[in-house]
């Protein structure tokens, strides 16, 4: 039957037909981006900052149905669903080819430069964490999609 045909794949160190199709056909990445003064910033900058911000922002990668920030460390929640709210834009970044193990992995390896200590709002925040998660995608999940798919 066709999941014996898998149950025999997976021990001889094969990836599930489930798997294999998944990762041929990639998994979306996106950007959340959240407003947390709630518009307050953009109404209330001009007389505190003395120019125009557009707000305070926030931001989390989401891939594999989780998103992932920094705040006290870095965080992973259902996608959508973080203590932020609601995100005010979604931004697709394009697909990831890599399987979910390895994003955890780097997520392991970031965990050593963003941690609760390291935090600072203006020069090591949330939006460093999502733009060094891009940057790993942009360079990692595409070169990874070539090594899968040249053997």
């Amino acid at each position: 039957s066709q999941r014996e045909r898998e149950r025999e794949r997976e021990r001889e160190g094969g990836m599930s037909e489930a798997d294999e199709t998944r990762l041929n056909s990639g998994e979306e990445v996106f950007l959340h981006v959240y407003d947390l003064s709630a518009g307050l910033g953009a109404a209330l900058s001009p007389f505190l900052l003395g120019k125009q911000v557009g707000g305070i922002w926030h931001t989390g990668i989401c891939v594999y149905g989780k998103e992932f920030y920094f705040g006290n460390g870095i965080n992973i929640d259902e996608a959508g669903m973080t203590p932020c709210g609601v995100p005010q834009q979604i931004l697709s970044l394009g697909k990831t080819f890599v399987p979910e193990e390895l994003v955890n992995d780097l997520l392991l390896e970031l965990s050593a430069t963003f941690t609760p200590e390291s935090y600072s709002l203006l020069h090591h925040n949330c939006n460093n964490f999502s733009n060094e998660v891009r940057k790993w995608r942009e360079n990692v999940f595409n070169k990874h999609r070539v090594k899968l798919t040249v053997y």
